[in-house]
């Protein structure tokens, strides 16, 4: 019994530090492929280089927003994808940069 308990806790083990391993190998790969994500540069070196990827859309979209869902004069075509609060803004998958849903609560 003891046996199996042990095997069972090794299993984990190896699961957990594969997982940990790939994670890993994920998060460097994509630092790589984004030099902008790299937490060692300073923040105005990723933004110059994250803006120098974006395009003239992208970057209207990102100042722009996709409206509130409960207001009817501000509904736009990603308002279904709010919270509920002040707005949402679509992120740009292919820069790494994730959507932003806005609140307005205090």
């Amino acid at each position: 019994m003891q046996s199996r308990k042990f095997g069972f806790y090794l299993l984990c083990t190896v699961i957990a530090a594969l997982g940990t391993m790939i994670a890993t190998s994920v998060a460097a790969a994509q630092v790589a492929d984004e030099p902008w994500m790299n937490p060692k540069l300073s923040p105005e070196e990723r933004a110059d280089m994250v803006l120098k990827q974006l395009t003239l859309e992208e970057k209207l979209a990102l100042l722009h927003g996709n409206g509130m869902a409960h207001a009817a004069q501000w509904q736009m075509p990603l308002s279904h994808l709010t919270n509920g609060g002040a707005g949402y803004v679509e992120g740009i998958k292919r820069l790494g940069i994730p959507p932003l849903v806005i609140s307005d609560a205090g």
